[in-house]
Parts: C-alpha cells; structure tokens; sequence
C-alpha cells in the first residue's frame, strides 16, 4: 500500500518494503541535470573568454547566448529541485502535499525549455548573419530566425494555457483532467525543432564546401556547422522516452532521466551555439602552456627555439634573428587575434568586404588585407 497515495502495487521478487522504498534514482538524475550544465558552461566561459577579453568584441549573437545560458543556469536548478518533492524515488514515499510544488516546477521548466531552444537557435542564426554576408544568405537565415519566433509563440501559448483555467496546471485534484492532450504539443514543438536543426545543417554545410581551404580546417568547418544534429539525436531520444512515460504505473520513479534528456538537448544546443567561438581561447592557452614548458636562463630570458629563432625575454620582447619592428609584431598580434582562421576570412569574405566593396590591390599585402578586413568587418567563421 502507497504511504501518502494510497495506489496499490505489488513489490518485486525478493525486495521488502523497506528495500523499496530506499531505493533512490537521485544521483543519476542529478549528475544527468548538472554534468551537461558544467560542460556548456565551460564552453559560454571559454567563448565569453575569446569574445570579450581576447578580442574586445560583443556581438548581438554573443547576447542571445548569454540569454540561453542564463535559461539553462534555471532549467537546471528548478530540475535538480524536483528531487527534494519524490521525483527519482517511487510512487509508494510519495507524499500528496508535494504534488502540488511537483507541478508547479515542471509548469516552470516545460516553458523555459521551449524558451531556451529558441535563443540558442537564434544565437546560432545571427552567428550565420555575421558569417554569410551575401544577400541570398541573410534572406534565408532572417527566414529561419522568423521560422523560430513563429513557431515558439504558439508553442509557449500552448504550455501557459494548457489547462482551463492556467492554474489547474498544478492542481493535483484537477492535472490533467482539466488539460488539454500535452503529448499534441510535446510532438509538434519537437517536430518544428527538429526541422529547424536539419534546415540550419543543410544551410551552413553546402556553403563551407566549396571553400578552398586545407583538409583538416575544411573537415573542422563542416564538423561545426554540423553540431545541430547532435540536438536532433537529443531530441528524439526525449520523444522515446516520453512515449515510454505514458503506460508507467510508477512515474516519479521512471521519468527520472526524462529531465536528463531534456538538460541533454537544452545544454547541446548552448553547446552548439559557443562552439564556434571558442578558438581564441585555445589558441590562448596553447600559447601560455608553450610559454610554460620553454626552458629559461638564470636572468628569466627564453632560450631560442626554432618557432622563433630567437631569445624571448621575460616580458614577452623577442629579439629575432629576422628584423622586426615592434609596430609590425603588433600588427601581426592584432590580426591574429582577430582572424582566428585565415583561410574561413578569404574565402568566405570572397576577397571583397561588405562594407566598403573593394577587393584586394595587386600591391595590397595579406597583412595589410587582413588588417582593413578586421576594420570593416569581413566575415569569418571562428569568430
């Protein structure tokens, strides 16, 4: 007999009821909510890093990130709270008056998961209106940025308003009875992120093609553009189980990796979204762990190695065996940190910025080509 429900069951072989009830999910569902949290976090961290430190830069981009971080940070919390009200455990520990604050968190992460997909979604878009700078291109990406607002406001009217009136959607005495069928909604808000996620693949992919560009950089060009489908495999695998959930008898018990699947496509799809933006930071780190691992003298200078053929001091000068102004080293510095990928900037740039229209000069050098390209904002796609 169910101690606050009052539901029959039948115990499994060999388990008291002691055993039973002990039993506990709530680790699981916990490092299933927080594992993919700390894994995006680190990447929003690591593109903040690139963005707004190493290269000064905000873009409109970087602020619907930010939003879907922030979406995440509290889809996180209110799905870990589900632990302290009997989720993860089963339905025979459950107590009635935490049904109430049950359906009242799950009211609040239905509407922020639907919120979050957008921005991330949306984060990505504008991303792709900074790299795809012809015409043809921003039309189709401001069509797929209006696909998403449309289809998200209608979804979200659909959870606020899912029971008549709104705040049966945590009445336990009238759930679901009063409610309209959520598995509809469930299925069509999957249905129009799925196609999304496809059409932004099919988008970006095509266009990385055709760029000549070494193997391995084109191979790493397309494996980003590509990240969308890892949100599609997510979100399939979250329809499964919810078809699971509908013939449970023990739901608290069962649906506790549902909320893991859902922190899965929710923080993939920030995953998605920061990726891009990341090389900056590496190349960073790259550069303070080759700095670190160079041997130095007794007075703090850097033995010469044969990446620069010079001793480097302790402030960074590096005296080199090829004359070099300090003006030109800065030059050097400032287009590095700003094209992350010299290849992605010529050819998606296609030699001409949009700004000013002029294609290279027969007596333009690169340095000087990459340095008016960062001025008037020439595309690229590590960004």
């Amino acid at each position: 007999m169910s101690h606050g429900t009052g539901h029959e069951f039948i115990l499994p072989p060999g388990v008291t009821q002691a055993e039973y009830d002990a039993q506990t999910r709530v680790p699981l569902m916990l490092a299933g909510n927080i594992t993919p949290f700390l894994v995006a976090t680190i990447f929003v961290i690591a593109r903040f890093w690139s963005r707004q430190i190493l290269k000064g830069s905000w873009a409109q981009d970087d602020i619907w990130v930010f939003i879907s971080w922030l979406g995440s940070l509290a889809h996180t919390l209110l799905n870990c709270s589900l632990t302290f009200y009997g989720i993860g455990r089963h339905t025979s520990v459950q107590i009635e008056s935490d049904a109430v604050r049950v359906l009242v968190i799950s009211y609040g992460t239905r509407l922020l998961y639907q919120c979050i997909l957008a921005t991330t979604k949306i984060a990505i878009l504008t991303l792709y209106l900074r790299v795809f700078t012809d015409a043809k291109s921003q039309a189709m990406v401001y069509g797929m940025i209006s696909f998403v607002v449309l289809y998200t406001i209608p979804c979200l009217l659909l959870l606020i308003f899912e029971c008549t009136p709104f705040y049966d959607s945590w009445n336990p005495y009238k759930f679901p009875q009063t409610c309209m069928n959520l598995t509809i909604q469930i299925y069509m808000s999957a249905g129009f992120n799925i196609f999304i996620d496809i059409l932004m693949v099919i988008f970006a992919v095509p266009r990385v093609l055709p760029l000549k560009l070494p193997r391995l950089q084109k191979l790493g060009l397309i494996t980003i553009t590509s990240l969308s489908s890892l949100v599609v495999i997510s979100s399939v695998v979250r329809l499964i189980r919810i078809s699971a959930l509908r013939t449970s008898t023990d739901l608290p018990w069962d649906s506790f990796d549902f909320t893991t699947w859902s922190s899965i496509e929710v923080n993939v799809g920030l995953f998605c979204a920061t990726a891009p933006a990341i090389r900056p930071a590496i190349r960073a780190m790259k550069e303070a762990l080759r700095l670190n691992s160079t041997p130095t003298t007794n007075h703090g200078a850097r033995f010469p190695n044969s990446a620069n053929r010079g001793m480097e001091l302790a402030d960074g000068e590096v005296f080199s065996q090829t004359p070099a102004t300090k003006r030109g080293r800065a030059s050097e510095r400032q287009l590095s940190d700003a094209d992350s990928s010299k290849g992605v900037l010529n050819a998606v740039s296609m030699s001409r910025s949009p700004a000013s229209g002029r294609t290279r000069s027969e007596t333009e050098s690169d340095l000087e080509m990459g340095e008016r390209r960062v001025k008037q904002g020439g595309g690229t796609f590590f960004v």
